[in-house]
């Protein structure tokens, strides 16, 4: 009887380690530096611009894209290893004046495949 509950006991665990590895927030980005591009897109896609910022600190380049309802971010360090700081864009769940709070991870660039917008869609968050 012992040994089938621990057996039963034992499956139940090792299913809901495998679902939260599977579906649970990654928090292989607290890395901050990625050996490819893949893993640095892996690490992210499950996660919240606040528990980021919470990891990384305050970013230094920030801004609005108000027709794509979308904020670029860029802390000094995250990236793919050999390459410049990534600019990681979140999505905007709860779209209103400056809540971050609904944001989450959508994609990154790095200096070769992203250039900073600058016209009227875009506002600079100070």
């Amino acid at each position: 009887m012992k040994s089938k509950t621990l057996k039963t006991m034992a499956s139940i665990f090792t299913i809901g380690v495998f679902l939260f590895l599977a579906f649970g927030s990654s928090q292989a980005w607290k890395k901050k530096q990625f050996d490819t591009d893949d893993k640095l897109t892996q690490a992210f896609q499950n996660a919240k611009y606040d528990d980021v910022k919470k990891a990384f600190g305050e970013p230094y380049y920030k801004f609005l894209d108000v027709v794509d309802q979308t904020v670029t971010y860029r802390w000094h360090g995250v990236g793919v290893k050999g390459e410049s700081d990534a600019y990681l864009i979140f999505t905007a769940i709860e779209y209103g004046t400056f809540n971050y709070s609904g944001f989450e991870f959508k994609t990154w660039y790095n200096n070769e495949g992203y250039n900073a917008p600058s016209n009227d869609n875009t506002y600079t968050i100070d």
